[in-house]
């Protein structure tokens, strides 16, 4: 009978000892969910200050020395801002999704992102009327702030092709941008 005591105190002491690795093993899982977590949101933390940053740098190129945004003129602020919203008036009405003269745009930022919008296949990458100058496409690709005007070129990957200021006059079509949808990007100079 003392044999059968024994037995239970070892089957007892073994079940406590899947017990306790058990929870210990749970530990550990939580442990490595928690450093995932927070080495995720770490991640997220140094991708919203790279890209403050940028829009920082930005802000210098485009208002001169300036280590903050408060460092910067309001004037040259309200010019930007004023020069943006001018723009974007400015852009042609959107074609209707099934309108056949429409071509839909896709440009990949340098950052990654990436922004549409339909134009006519007869729109102009710039039109200049009476020293008013339009920039449809342009301008399309200025109001998202991703880059500072005037400092890049646009680029259709394949059959591989820029668009620079040498085309301004050219309409889409005549440009070869008929496909329903293309798909360009942003080369900086």
């Amino acid at each position: 009978m003392l044999d059968v005591y024994f037995q239970d105190d070892e089957y007892l002491a073994a079940l406590q000892a899947d017990k306790e690795k058990e929870i210990k093993a749970r530990g550990e899982t939580e442990i490595r969910r928690l450093q995932e977590a927070a080495a995720k949101e770490a991640a997220l933390q140094e991708q919203k200050h790279q890209e403050e940053a940028a829009h920082r740098k930005m802000l210098e190129e485009e208002g001169g020395e300036a280590n903050s945004e408060a460092d910067i003129s309001p004037v040259l602020v309200n010019e930007f801002e004023r020069l943006l919203a001018t723009k974007q008036a400015s852009l042609p009405q959107e074609p209707a999704l099934d309108d056949e003269n429409a071509v839909t745009l896709l440009v990949r930022m340098p950052d990654g992102s990436r922004h549409g919008r339909r134009f006519l296949k007869s729109d102009r990458l710039q039109l200049n009327l009476t020293a008013f100058l339009f920039q449809s496409l342009f301008d399309f690709i200025d109001i998202h702030r991703g880059v500072k005007p005037g400092t890049y070129k646009l680029v259709r990957p394949y059959p591989r092709r820029a668009f620079g200021d040498g085309e301004s006059e050219l309409s889409l079509s005549e440009l070869g941008l008929t496909s329903k949808q293309e798909a360009l990007f942003l080369e900086l100079f």
